[in-house]
């Protein structure tokens, strides 16, 4: 005899939150509507009277005072009396035994199976070999998916050891100033030490655990392994199942899916929309299997279907291989650091000196208190060494000679025109470290445009004069420093316009003469000043 109780799948002293949360999911699991009534004519008709006798044992049970009528009509049982002994009846030598007592109702409920979590290296050996080969694809009822790929540590690997060894290549183009191994040791550690030592943490986990980062959708469980440990949950414990499509400008990225079993939420990334219907789908099939076998009183199916019969959950040893994994990663990121590092000052000390720009000799001629008209940028100030030797001037470097470039990326362009009679020395400053970052030289009447400007702000200044002396490195006949009074702003930025992404940067353009409308403005500064940059 099948009991109300029976048909909900729950024990006759569940509470009323539990009848009413068990009477939700059956009726999820056991619509018509999840049938063509004219495909599927046999399940349908089959779902029809078993909702009707879903409802009909949850119109019983929701109710205190029905509830109380039904349970003492159905489990308690009354006895008749004995019969009373008839008069001067003749011993017999027979006992008379009481009356047979009628049997209890038998029950279809799930087994207690219940959730929790396990670490693998104490789970029984069965239960380990057949995780194995639910990884494998040899179980053929199932559905799994992956949670966490390994693909994206090696690309950042990889990326990371071809940043090193390009940073080692630069190391030999141009000898380091004082600050230069300081930002050395920051780049390295900051953009090549850390996502490296992330990136081999996980692929050493990865490579090294037993289990990978799955979710399994069993006959029997919703299972989660998580390369040391598994965590599981029964289908029928399933309350409800939520999906978050993402899109990331109008790509696709993944489906976030949110599952509740009981008072316990988990939320799980899957990596297509096919998958997730496909998991939504394995769900629906293990569940009615699952409440058929229930139905039936098939425990058996149960027992076949168990993957985890005799677990104990346990977190012991969880982590031990993840603590040995981390400890490989850092060391193995240690020694990227230190080659690199090592590498990069042993090429940089074979690496040409940058060559330094001075402004000539004629500025120690000027004695204190004394204005040097030679700071001024006019042309008609310069003033003229008469025992220097005969203009040669095919020692003037060449228009465009670029004495330092620390210009790595970038989108930025400054046009630079020089329509002075004088050669020009430009210098493009960072306002953050005050230095230089690209030093070159101008020719008199003629232009040059620095590029590759990474996003930042910059100051431009520039040295003026003739006789470019080869020994000393400045001008024999220097004309003046200055420097523009505005800063310039570079910036990269990105547009959609239509169907495709466009990206605006900055091209500037500057002239070292005077023009009739220009919006800029230089200050005369001392020759030291220059030096410094």
């Amino acid at each position: 005899m099948k009991t109300h109780y029976d048909v909900l799948g729950v024990p006759p002293t569940a509470k009323q939150e539990q009848i009413v949360a068990a009477y939700r999911v059956r009726t999820k699991m056991l619509h018509p509507d999840r049938f063509d009534p004219d495909k599927q004519r046999t399940e349908w008709e089959l779902a029809n009277e078993m909702i009707k006798e879903l409802n009909l044992a949850y119109a019983v049970l929701r109710d205190p005072a029905n509830r109380s009528a039904y349970d003492r009509t159905t489990f308690v049982t009354t006895t008749s009396p004995p019969p009373k002994a008839a008069a001067q009846s003749p011993p017999t030598g027979r006992t008379n035994s009481p009356p047979p007592q009628p049997a209890s109702p038998p029950r279809a409920h799930f087994p207690p199976l219940a959730s929790g979590s396990v670490a693998f290296a104490v789970l029984p050996n069965h239960a380990k070999q057949r995780l194995r080969s639910r990884y494998q694809g040899s179980v053929p009822q199932q559905f799994k998916t992956p949670l966490a790929r390994v693909s994206l540590a090696w690309i950042v690997a990889v990326g990371c050891l071809a940043g090193c060894i390009l940073w080692i290549v630069s190391a030999g183009q141009e000898r380091w100033q004082n600050s230069d191994p300081v930002e050395t040791l920051t780049f390295i550690g900051a953009l090549a030490g850390v996502p490296f030592f992330l990136s081999v943490f996980h692929i050493v986990r990865w490579r090294s655990s037993p289990l990978k980062r799955m979710l399994y959708i069993t006959p029997l469980y919703v299972v989660e392994t998580r390369y040391h440990s598994v965590r599981y949950w029964p289908v029928w414990s399933l309350t409800n199942i939520s999906a978050t499509h993402r899109y990331y400008n109008q790509a696709y990225t993944g489906t976030d899916v949110v599952m509740t079993f009981g008072k316990d939420v988990h939320s799980f990334r899957v990596r297509g929309q096919i998958l997730y219907q496909q998991l939504v789908d394995a769900l629906r099939v293990f569940t009615d299997k699952c409440f058929s076998a229930a139905f039936q009183n098939d425990y058996q199916y149960f027992r076949n279907e168990d993957d985890f019969q005799g677990a104990v959950p346990s977190t012991r040893q969880q982590g031990r291989t993840s603590w040995g994994s981390a400890l490989f990663a850092f060391v193995a990121a240690g020694v990227l650091v230190l080659s690199t590092t090592g590498m990069s000052f042993w090429v940089n000390q074979y690496a040409p000196k940058a060559k330094p720009i001075s402004l000539g000799t004629n500025n120690s001629l000027r004695r204190p208190g004394q204005t040097n008209r030679n700071t001024n940028f006019d042309p008609s100030t310069a003033v003229a060494v008469p025992s220097l030797s005969p203009y040669d001037r095919s020692t003037d470097p060449p228009n465009g000679y670029v004495f330092r470039n620390q210009l790595r990326t970038g989108h930025g362009t400054l046009k630079i025109i020089n329509g002075t009679s004088y050669h020009a020395v430009a210098k493009l400053v960072s306002t953050v470290t005050n230095k230089s970052v690209f030093t070159v030289f101008v020719s008199a009447g003629d232009q040059y445009t620095i590029r590759n400007i990474p996003n930042a702000t910059f100051k431009l200044a520039f040295a003026s004069g003739r006789r470019w002396n080869v020994l000393t490195d400045g001008f024999d006949e220097f004309a003046g420093v200055s420097i523009f009074r505005n800063s310039m702003t570079f910036d990269t930025t990105t547009a959609v316009e239509g169907d495709q992404e466009v990206t605006y940067y900055h091209t500037m353009e500057v002239t070292l003469q005077p023009v009739a409308g220009g919006n800029a403005r230089t200050d005369r500064v001392e020759p030291n000043v220059f030096e410094q940059f």
